[in-house]
């Protein structure tokens, strides 16, 4: 468990989500929107699912994790385009605050979630 890449997310959406609250009300207080936690807890969620999934395919099958990755990154973007729909359509600037930082913890998250896959394939004979 202590080499579980759903331990690694977990942890590192935790300091993702400290540094990002913590940026954005000391330095940017302008730009301070109330779901900062509900941003990061749903990537982490849906990060940490489909990284569970991976590594249960590639346990099986080696030969399928390119295709089941790349699977993976478009069910995450139509699943986070779904989940921001509402406030993508809405037209208060609190919204659009919500949208840019949202997709800017998108790839925060897309960027750890390769680099932990990529180690950890790495390390594998």
């Amino acid at each position: 468990m202590k080499n579980s890449l759903v331990l690694k997310i977990i942890i590192s959406s935790l300091i993702l989500f400290s540094v990002h609250y913590l940026i954005v009300d000391f330095f940017f207080p302008e730009f301070v929107i109330l779901g900062v936690l509900q941003i990061h807890l749903y990537l982490s969620v849906l990060t940490c699912v489909l990284v569970f999934i991976l590594e249960k395919i590639r346990a099986k099958n080696q030969i399928r994790f390119g295709q089941a990755y790349l699977v993976s990154v478009v069910l995450k973007m139509f699943a986070s385009a779904t989940f921001l729909l509402p406030f993508i359509l809405g037209q208060n600037k609190d919204e659009k605050l919500f949208v840019v930082q949202f997709f800017a913890a998108f790839f925060i998250y897309l960027f750890l979630e390769v680099y932990l896959l990529v180690s950890k394939l790495k390390n594998q004979p």
